[in-house]
């Protein structure tokens, strides 16, 4: 985790869903809201995730019960689903696809940063 405590994933895909939005604008503008809309719902899911994921992999390893953090990321994955079909019905295909496209841009820029940084133990 960064000083922040953010994940680098989350704060690298943020900053990209601005320049996705008006990458879709240029389709029109129904497209750059959509894609928004879709690209801060993945940017929600995916901090649930980097909340909840950890809490659930330290309750394994502690030994200590996982029903609350299995029963919240089951949950989750559901409100995704349901917000997600429901944003269908009202945006374009196309917006919905691209508002993925910040997960992949901020995975692959995180990805790049580290690989710029020497692996630990090395000089």
């Amino acid at each position: 985790m960064t000083p922040t405590n953010t994940s680098p994933i989350l704060r690298n895909s943020t900053l990209v869903l601005p320049v996705a939005a008006l990458g879709a604008a240029v389709l029109s503008w129904d497209h750059a809201a959509g894609a928004a809309a879709s690209g801060a719902l993945m940017l929600a899911n995916l901090w649930a995730l980097s909340v909840l994921g950890p809490r659930l992999v330290v309750a394994i390893a502690r030994d200590e019960p996982v029903g609350l953090w299995v029963a919240a990321l089951v949950a989750k994955f559901a409100l995704v689903a349901v917000a997600l079909v429901l944003l269908a019905k009202i945006v374009p295909p196309i917006a919905i696809a691209i508002g993925f496209v910040p997960l992949l841009a901020g995975t692959l820029i995180t990805a790049l940063q580290l690989a710029q940084q020497p692996f630990l133990g090395e000089a």
